[in-house]
C-alpha cells in the first residue's frame, strides 16, 4: 500500500534496507505514485485487510512506527517528505 503512495524510486530505496523476504510489496506496480490523504490510505487499508477503519488506523500507525525504527533515520524521512504532513499524525 505504502508502494502505491510513494515514487516508485523511494519504494526501491526502502526496500533496499529492509530485509528481503518483506521488501517484494514495496516494489511498486506503476512508476507514479498515487496521490491521496491519510484517509484515503486508511480506507484502503481497511478494504484489504478486510477490517474496520480504527483498527486498520492503528495497524497503519505500527508499520509506521516499526518502519521508523527499522530503517535508517534519512531513508524513513525521505519516505515521509512524500507523504502529506497529516501522515505525521496518524
Amino acid at each position: 500500500m505504502l508502494a502505491e503512495r510513494i515514487t516508485s524510486g523511494e519504494a526501491r530505496d526502502l526496500a533496499e534496507v529492509l530485509p528481503p523476504e518483506i521488501a517484494p510489496p514495496l516494489i511498486p506496480p506503476a512508476d507514479v505514485a498515487q496521490k491521496f490523504g491519510v484517509d484515503e490510505f486508511i480506507r484502503r487499508m481497511s478494504d484489504r485487510a478486510n477490517t474496520g477503519e480504527t483498527i486498520a488506523r492503528r495497524g497503519v500507525a505500527a508499520v509506521f512506527m516499526t518502519l521508523e525504527q527499522a530503517v535508517p533515520a534519512k531513508e524513513f524521512q525521505d519516505v515521509m517528505d512524500q507523504l502529506p504532513n497529516e501522515f505525521q499524525n496518524i
